[in-house]
């Protein structure tokens, strides 16, 4: 049986418990935002200017100009036309399926996030390739009016990027609209943290719309839909959008003002994942990671050995409690060189091969 931690304390590179001090390589943090001394001030500027909540709704006759501003920021960051925040991924997701959940022809990735699955949905047992495979076959042989892919970009508990190039063989004569969820991807990769969508296909007949939430990489609790001006006007009408409590402003603020805290945090980042690679090549084919600071181990017992070292990995069943343990190591932008080298120098002698 799987019994969590309960920890007492979290600084984003150890935590506490049973009041001894763990490292802890888990979570979504991935840029350490949480902990960052520098985003927490702006975070407080906002607070001071803004309040510490915003209780009313986007179409109240009070207008926050952060909102906008945050937005056209966004849209340029990612280069979509335009984009809209939302209190939260999960709602981001659920107001974008509304716009298709009565849709004839949805094509919907095996594991999506059950904000983006409609709830009478019932999809076949296909693994990525062989869904990507269906759906190719489909849109060629059928000539629908239009058609919805909805798909992952990255399945973060097997540490592994799904393959978006046979988005390129979609066909040219039908009205496509595709939905990607970058929450794993949006603010960790890219150049400028733009995520996925410059790897999409810009083409006359698709039409693009990621949604994401904000509160992995970015360490802002929101969410995200980008997408064409027309399509986010859309969202925008929709009653749940208007009665939605928006963003904390604050934290908007505070995000506008980061920009070079980011990229510093991500090269941070990069610097120790390839350091932690480097220091475990002996046990390279014990762990899958495609490009990103989390490295999936099939073998489970190692979570409760490091325990006993005082370290603390992901290790937990997914997606139910009957589910087996997904275990991996998570590595983030608070993470020292020196707790790296002390990760490694454990993992090299539990998995070294005999």
């Amino acid at each position: 049986m799987h019994s969590p931690l309960n920890i007492t304390a979290h600084n984003g590179r150890t935590v506490l418990l049973n009041n001894e001090e763990f490292l802890v390589f888990a979570g979504t943090s991935y840029l350490g935002i949480a902990q960052n001394a520098d985003f927490r001030s702006y975070l407080l500027e906002g607070f001071e200017r803004y309040g510490t909540n915003y209780g009313s709704s986007r179409r109240g006759n009070i207008i926050l100009p952060i909102f906008e501003q945050t937005e056209s920021y966004l849209a340029r960051l990612i280069g979509s036309e335009s984009a809209v925040t939302l209190s939260s991924g999960m709602l981001a997701g659920q107001l974008l399926l509304k716009q298709f959940e009565e849709h004839a022809h949805l094509f919907i990735a095996p594991g999506i996030h059950p904000a983006l699955k409609p709830q009478n949905y019932h999809s076949r047992s296909h693994s990525y390739e062989q869904w990507t495979t269906h759906v190719l076959e489909e849109l060629h042989r059928h000539k629908f009016p239009e058609a919805v892919i909805f798909l992952d970009t990255i399945n973060i508990l097997h540490a592994k990027r799904y393959d978006l190039s046979w988005l390129s063989q979609l066909p040219t004569d039908l009205k496509l609209i595709v939905v990607i969820d970058d929450s794993h991807g949006f603010g960790l990769l890219g150049e400028k943290g733009e995520g996925h969508w410059p790897k999409l296909p810009q083409k006359a007949n698709i039409e693009l719309i990621m949604v994401t939430s904000m509160g992995k990489a970015l360490g802002v609790p929101a969410g995200l839909i980008a997408g064409t001006t027309d399509r986010i006007n859309k969202i925008r009408a929709e009653g749940i959008f208007g009665a939605s409590s928006p963003p904390i402003p604050a934290y908007l603020h505070a995000f506008i003002k980061s920009e070079k805290i980011y990229t510093s945090q991500r090269k941070t980042l990069t610097h120790l994942t390839e350091l932690f690679r480097i220091l475990t090549e002996p046990i390279r084919d014990k762990f899958i990671s495609e490009d990103l600071p989390v490295f999936y181990i099939e073998n489970t017992s190692v979570a409760p050995q490091l325990l006993t070292d005082k370290i603390i990995i992901s290790s937990f069943p997914y997606p139910t409690l009957q589910s087996k343990l997904i275990t991996r190591v998570v590595l983030n932008s608070c993470h020292t060189e020196e707790d790296v080298k002390f990760l490694a120098s454990h993992l090299n002698i539990l998995l070294k091969p005999l």
